[in-house]
């Protein structure tokens, strides 16, 4: 495929299996006044919109299903992401699910300034590269940048990898407006944070 030769996901065959959605997505919300910074989890805002919740549920298994991608490399990927919008929610939970996975604290860090570290492999690097510029405002792709990624990744890939990004970019962001507090489920968290530029929590 060429840069900006693609109109639509079915023309590269990706189409997203519906993937059926817990019903504890689906509780009421109470008519609380929200307070910036006073949630942990968007669960229940998103219960006044239970076909986005659905909707994002899908893309995310969608994206798993596949299973295209190692699950160690969308982690990082959503790492690099969700520190640059700054998100510490997204930051705590993708470094605790990549623990899970074995990754070490080391390699977290170097997320953050990958362009030369030992740490990655060139594949890994072009990935986060991709996740970068993707993330930037505007986005900073070019035909330079996407005739790396297809040097190491399939048409099928890159779909699933830019579908990824982009959907932690929604998370993420997301969680920005409300200012969405992380509960501490990765235990090194605040040194995450501190490379990073943010306070401690």
């Amino acid at each position: 495929r060429r840069f900006e030769s693609v109109h639509s996901l079915q023309q590269i065959g990706y189409n997203a299996p519906t993937i059926p959605i817990r019903s504890s997505f689906m509780k009421k919300i109470d008519n609380q006044p929200l307070k910036f910074k006073a949630l942990q989890s968007t669960s229940k805002l998103f219960d006044r919109f239970p076909c986005v919740q659905s909707s994002v549920a899908n893309i995310a298994g969608a994206i798993k299903q596949k299973a295209i991608l190692p699950e160690d490399l969308l982690c990082i990927v959503d790492l690099k992401v969700a520190s640059i919008v700054k998100c510490p929610t997204w930051i705590d939970t993708k470094a605790s699910v990549a623990s899970e996975h074995g990754i070490s604290h080391e390699k977290l860090l170097a997320v953050f300034d990958y362009h030369h570290s030992k740490y990655f492999t060139e594949s890994e690097k072009i990935a986060l590269r991709l996740a970068q510029g993707l993330t930037e405002t505007p986005p900073t792709i070019d035909e330079l940048l996407f005739d790396q990624v297809m040097a190491y990744y399939t048409t099928e890939q890159i779909t699933g990898l830019a579908i990824a990004i982009a959907l932690e970019n929604f998370r993420s962001r997301f969680n920005r407006c409300f200012g969405v507090q992380p509960i501490g489920k990765y235990s090194k968290l605040n040194e995450l944070l501190k490379a990073i530029g943010m306070p401690k929590l």
